[in-house]
């Protein structure tokens, strides 16, 4: 049977968006490392029981997840700074399992519904947060792979600090605006950049021509 997250898209989106929009309040704090951690384990609640009648995806999914959660928590809220690189891993690994169950879910549907339309917006979302993650990943392996301006703030890296401008850096960078406080310097980093830019027109093209093949074919002749 095939794995779907098919009535649950809407109350993912409004986990993602949520954190998306409470971020820039929180500050950099114990209490932003918490929510933040608390939210992608509200992630993986909702994707969870949605796949739970496949049992080989529902073992992957669940020990990646919980490896991701441990891993993400141990890093951030508790603060062991040497397991952060693994847990942003682990999140980019677990967000690209999901991108993965639900772009296949649409893609497979034979009707265009509200559902489909939360489904393609949670993609979107999760490619961005997925990317900040590896842009994360990436500063911490490689530090300066980014410059920050002065525009940008503090260049320390943080678990609610520089994590936060990388996934603002990476949200702007898939929409094409890119206002260039925050800028990929080392090779592996502007190679990352490029292919997320690429990713995200081709994902909109994808998925617009797909909901409008349905939307064409739903008509009466």
């Amino acid at each position: 049977m095939t794995p779907t997250l098919r009535g649950r898209y809407g109350a993912l989106l409004l986990i993602l968006l949520g954190t998306l929009l409470a971020q820039p309040f929180l500050g950099a704090g114990r209490v932003a490392e918490v929510f933040l951690d608390f939210t992608f384990l509200a992630v993986f609640m909702v994707t969870i029981p949605s796949i739970w009648h496949n049992r080989k995806l529902r073992l992957v999914a669940i020990t990646l997840g919980i490896f991701a959660v441990l891993s993400s928590t141990t890093g951030r809220s508790l603060g062991v700074d040497s397991i952060y690189p693994l847990g942003a891993g682990a999140r980019a690994v677990f967000f690209a399992a999901l991108i993965y169950i639900i772009f296949s879910d649409i893609l497979r549907r034979p009707q265009i519904n509200m559902d489909a339309v939360f489904g393609a917006c949670c993609v979107y979302v999760l490619l961005g947060i997925s990317w900040s993650a590896v842009y994360s990943l990436l500063e911490w392996v490689y530090p300066g792979s980014f410059h920050f301006t002065e525009f940008a703030g503090s260049a320390s890296f943080g678990a609610t600090t520089t994590s936060f401008k990388l996934e603002y850096f990476s949200l702007i960078t898939m929409t094409s605006v890119g206002y260039g406080e925050i800028v990929p310097v080392s090779p592996p980093a502007q190679m990352t950049a490029a292919l997320q830019a690429l990713f995200g027109q081709l994902y909109l093209a994808i998925i617009i021509g797909r909901l409008v093949g349905l939307a064409v074919r739903k008509l009466p002749e």
